[in-house]
């Protein structure tokens, strides 16, 4: 059960941020203490607790004022089920799946400032400074874990919804598992898929999303996007639709396309589809699961070089490529 300080925190932080929100000029500390029927000692601490959560608030003699406004409080993020928030994690999925075992509800999120053992797809090492978006929303659909490529295509779908805002620069999404800039097609972010358990029905997913650079000018607030992400994926986890119309526009481009999977074979790829799993259909009916492919190019382009990712016992997991 969550503290009742943590609720009076939360409550006073959301009323902090909407009042410097809404004001043109600095707020005078006195003026907000009253308002919030607090001690201009506690605004202080809560001051700085949102500082350190990512908002830009300065203090001057005049009073406080927002000049930055892509912060992460439990109080400004609107999330079906419980919030987690860490200045400092090693992996926002790690964590997600010990909130998962224990019972958190679907639409939980766990979110961090910064990782310092985020992975990628293979295992590698992926870097996540500060002022990047870094979280793994919890989802309880009733699929089998062979279902992993739709949730992860599900993701895609999300994401895209909530970083293409109608003044953001446009993203798009390559599978098997990168956000790019549709303009230059350098990618900037990236989604992970996990799961264990039971593989016919296990009790959860984890679907992590990573955007390493900072939400800032075009880019939705990190509110925004962790709201709008966790509950689109959290409304489809209750009643899953498994249509792969709905995943069309995710296709990677071009009629025939080069896989290269995980133990370094190539596969051909002709009129690619999607079937209900999620799954990369060739014409001819060959299927090619996300955490089979480490990249997808037209014949005769490049493959990025990438190590296979190691294989863990105990669990099953469908990885994509960027990661949390």
């Amino acid at each position: 059960m969550t503290p009742a300080h943590a609720f009076r925190d939360s409550e006073a932080d959301r009323a902090i941020i909407q009042t410097l929100r809404r004001s043109e000029g600095p707020v005078s500390g006195p003026d907000l203490a009253d308002r919030l029927g607090i001690s201009r000692v506690a605004l202080w601490k809560r001051v700085q607790s949102l500082a350190a959560k990512g908002y830009g608030i300065s203090s001057a003699r005049d009073g406080y004022r927002l000049y930055r406004d892509d912060g992460l409080s439990p109080g400004d993020l609107d999330i079906p089920g419980l919030v987690y928030i860490h200045s400092e994690l090693g992996s926002t999925m790690d964590e997600a799946r010990t909130h998962a075992r224990a019972g958190a509800p679907n639409g939980s999120v766990v979110l961090a400032m910064r990782q310092n053992s985020g992975r990628s797809h293979s295992g590698e090492p992926w870097h996540s400074p500060d002022g990047g978006l870094y979280l793994t929303a919890i989802v309880r659909p009733r699929l089998p874990a062979g279902h992993a490529g739709a949730v992860l295509l599900e993701s895609a779908v999300a994401a895209l919804e909530s970083l293409n805002g109608p003044h953001a620069e446009p993203v798009s999404f390559r599978w098997p598992n990168a956000i790019v800039d549709k303009r230059t097609g350098a990618q900037f972010g990236g989604l992970l898929v996990e799961t264990d358990g039971s593989t016919a029905m296990p009790a959860y997913f984890l679907v992590g999303l990573g955007v390493r650079v900072a939400v800032t000018g075009s880019i939705p607030r990190r509110t925004a996007l962790a709201s709008h992400f966790t509950r689109a994926l959290a409304l489809w986890a209750e009643r899953p639709t498994l249509k792969p119309d709905r995943w069309h526009s995710l296709l990677p481009e071009g009629s025939s396309l080069s896989a290269r999977l995980w133990n370094g074979a190539e596969q051909r790829i002709t009129k690619p589809s999607w079937n209900a799993r999620g799954d990369l259909v060739d014409a001819s009916g060959v299927t090619i699961g996300h955490s089979e492919c480490a990249t997808v190019s037209e014949p005769g382009s490049p493959h990025i070089a990438r190590k296979a990712a190691p294989r863990t016992s105990g669990s099953t997991r469908s990885i994509s490529e960027e990661t949390r």
